[in-house]
């Protein structure tokens, strides 16, 4: 789906962080997108290439630097989250998906630190 619209993983989670149309951030961003600072400029270079995004000077502490998704971005974004939602269709009413995410879940907690109602999976 991604490399249908040329897009990878990160630019997509960027895009996500990016989309309630506040700037961010780039400490914010790298945490949320999990990815190291100079990986995260490195990919913010090339969206702001591809007219993704933009930087702008915070105007309350203009040493640092906001993203904010362009236009562009934005339309990038709907289509990718269109796309997703069809395919995500395709699997509604599968047991197989439904104990899968049952699973991920418990995963998840069990990473955070967050108690659980299950205590193992089946």
């Amino acid at each position: 789906m991604l490399a249908f619209q040329d897009t990878s993983v990160h630019e997509w989670r960027v895009l996500g962080v990016l989309a309630d149309g506040e700037g961010h951030p780039m400490s914010e961003i790298a945490e949320a997108v999990v990815v190291p600072a100079p990986t995260l400029t490195r990919i913010i270079d090339r969206m702001v290439e591809n007219n993704l995004v933009y930087r702008r000077i915070d105007p309350i502490d203009r040493r640092r630097v906001l993203v904010f998704c362009s236009a562009r971005g934005r339309s990038l974004y709907g289509r990718l989250q269109r796309q997703l939602a069809l395919h995500e269709a395709q699997f509604e009413g599968d047991p197989n998906l439904a104990e899968l995410v049952r699973l991920l879940e418990w995963l998840v907690n069990v990473l955070e630190g967050r108690p659980s109602e299950q205590t193992a999976p089946r």
